[in-house]
């Protein structure tokens, strides 16, 4: 089974330029018996997750860094 969220949010990065991002998960579940036992609420949990990786990996980075990022990969 796959599923997908979208994951918009604001924040502000390292030097505090407020961002509005955005982003597409996806996931598969590969044991549907295993994600029901050991997650209460796999959707909430699969997008808190995401969320969380993408704030951190930003926090971290100025905006000129994150544009950059940006720029090259849509160039590729």
């Amino acid at each position: 089974m796959s599923l997908s969220h979208g994951l918009p949010q604001q924040l502000a990065s390292k030097d505090g330029a407020v961002l509005s991002v955005g982003a597409d998960v996806q996931f598969r579940i590969w044991d549907p018996v295993l994600s029901v036992m050991t997650v209460k609420d796999l959707n909430t949990a699969t997008r808190m997750t995401a969320q969380n990786a993408m704030t951190k990996a930003l926090l971290k980075r100025p905006l000129r860094e994150i544009q950059d990022r940006k720029s090259t990969r849509l160039n590729s």
